[in-house]
């Protein structure tokens, strides 16, 4: 939350931590960290177990070899992690405990989110900087050798690294945000279903029917037509 210390995880390199970073420690794993000599920091912490805590390991994208995550300015503040700890002091009951857990739950999900919507830094963050590009541009098309360009690497090491960040290859995350606000146009306006998908780049009704149904299971009227809510 404020200051910078460091960590070491396993057999890996000490790394530093500084402000609006989450470090993800593997149960079992040996590890060290502290604050650096001159500036004390502020943190929040929590044991976890269960079920979940590997979905939570496999979207933040956290290893042992790679257990830091740079995250958006105040991003630890938003999350609610306060909460969790007011939780904590009031008592252990079972209906406090509850709380507690759910709003871990709640706040690693936004964690994510933000270090997805909201890169830490884009400039340095090569995947961070094309997810903003391709929000910014759902209207355009690109194959993975643009965006590898835009992100200054190799397709080859452009499309690890996003995988790692975001569980898809990069054109299929674009598809994915481009369906998802085909889905919001259908919802929302009455706007015919080739001007909706020559809204998120595709001029060919046919095609984007066929991209719209592989990633939602039904035609762009079908889903018009189905009931929400």
């Amino acid at each position: 939350a404020s200051g910078r210390g460091w960590v070491r995880v396993g057999a890996g390199e000490r790394v530093s931590v500084g402000t609006d970073t989450l470090v993800f420690i593997p149960p079992g794993e040996p590890h060290a960290y502290g604050t650096d000599d001159a500036v004390l920091w502020s943190i929040y912490w929590a044991h976890m177990r269960g079920e979940e805590v590997a979905g939570f390991q496999k979207v933040l994208a956290v290893t042992a070899r790679r257990p830091v995550v740079a995250l958006p300015e105040g991003s630890a503040e938003r999350a609610g992690f306060k909460r969790i700890h007011e939780c904590l002091e009031e008592d252990y009951t079972l209906p406090n405990l509850l709380s507690a857990a759910a709003r871990l739950r709640l706040a690693l999900a936004e964690l994510n989110r933000a270090r997805l919507r909201y890169p830490a830094s884009t400039g340095a963050d090569p995947v961070g900087r094309t997810i903003v590009w391709m929000r910014e541009h759902l209207d355009e098309r690109a194959k993975l050798a643009q965006l590898a360009t835009k992100a200054g690497l190799s397709a080859a090491h452009y499309s690890t690294l996003f995988r790692r960040k975001t569980g898809y290859s990069p054109v299929d995350y674009f598809l994915r945000m481009k369906v998802q606000h085909a889905c919001r146009l259908l919802d929302t306006t009455e706007m015919r279903v080739e001007d909706v998908g020559a809204a998120v780049g595709y001029d060919d009704p046919f095609y984007f029917s066929r991209l719209f149904r592989r990633v939602m299971a039904k035609s762009p009227r079908a889903y018009r037509a189905s009931p929400k809510g």
